[in-house]
């Protein structure tokens, strides 16, 4: 992320996925991007009900990611954070995962920034991806949901825009044609969570129309 905000290239084409479901396929994805000459960061959520990065094999599949040059970030729920004292816990996340990498986190990402409550965590993170600094520097495009807005990335390149293009590795990696299809896929999940992240996801796009505009009205 700080590499694309500080590129002298025109365009530039900032990347990022945030591990929403799986580190299994964010892995996948993160092996193809090696393969193929490209970093990008990948935003980690450390308390979720899907995985846990501080299992063993979590920590092995995130350093993994890390090794291979992709930059490990903060993927923050503030769901689940005290508005009184969201410092506190957005500090707390951030340390664990440093800890976790070795090395300070400098990008963070909120997670579901248009359904749940905006907090001011600028002045304790080197980059936020849903900041003014980057969103007047870049156009976004989004794969949230499994379905694009109003355009895709092809476009924005079409245009010779620079943009940031967060991807969820799980649209592109996991077996199936559908939302349901691809987390079913996930290893191990429950009938009961599959269901509820289906239904969550679905309640998303009904209301996308409305929480994007709430959200370019609050933070232009």
């Amino acid at each position: 992320m700080q590499d694309a905000i500080t590129s002298k290239s025109d365009p530039v084409l900032l990347l990022r996925h945030d591990i929403d479901f799986s580190l299994e396929y964010a892995v996948q994805m993160a092996e193809l991007e090696n393969e193929l000459g490209i970093s990008s960061t990948y935003f980690v959520i450390p308390e979720n009900e899907f995985y846990d990065p501080f299992s063993d094999i979590g920590k092995e599949q995130i350093q993994h990611m890390q090794n291979l040059g992709h930059e490990i970030g903060l993927h923050y729920d503030t769901s689940k954070y005290n508005p009184e004292e969201y410092e506190k816990d957005f500090t707390k996340d951030m340390q664990m995962l440093s800890d976790l990498i070795g090395e300070q986190v400098s990008s963070a990402a909120q997670h579901d920034p248009t359904n749940s409550l905006h907090l001011n965590i600028e002045n304790l993170i080197t980059n936020e991806a849903y900041s003014e600094k980057i969103r007047s520097q870049f156009a976004y495009v989004s794969d949230s949901s499994m379905q694009w807005r109003e355009k895709t990335p092809l476009d924005l390149i079409e245009e010779g825009k620079s943009f940031q293009f967060l991807s969820h590795p799980i649209w592109w990696f996991a077996n199936g044609e559908t939302q349901a299809d691809k987390i079913s896929a996930i290893a191990n999940i429950s009938p009961e969570k599959c269901t509820k992240a289906i239904d969550n996801l679905n309640r998303a796009l009904e209301k996308r129309a409305e929480l994007d505009n709430k959200f370019k009205k609050e933070h232009g």
